[in-house]
């Protein structure tokens, strides 16, 4: 999983990481809306630490999340 609103960074873990299935998310909401429907908790999680124009940052979102 990968949270950041930079386009370029999901590119970037994508090149990085081929024959892996990397899902992205530009937000944090977003990843939290995924992580509270989905039942596959087994994840590598790469997430930004700012979102500009929103209270939650990274850290924040790991937090509440207790990842």
């Amino acid at each position: 999983m990968v949270v950041d609103d930079d386009p370029s960074i999901h590119s970037l873990w994508k090149s990085r990481l081929p024959g892996a299935e990397v899902i992205s998310f530009d937000n944090p909401e977003s990843f939290k809306k995924w992580f509270t429907t989905n039942d596959s908790k087994n994840f590598t999680l790469i997430c930004d630490y700012e979102f500009p124009g929103n209270e939650q940052n990274g850290l924040g979102l790991i937090e509440d999340l207790r990842l």
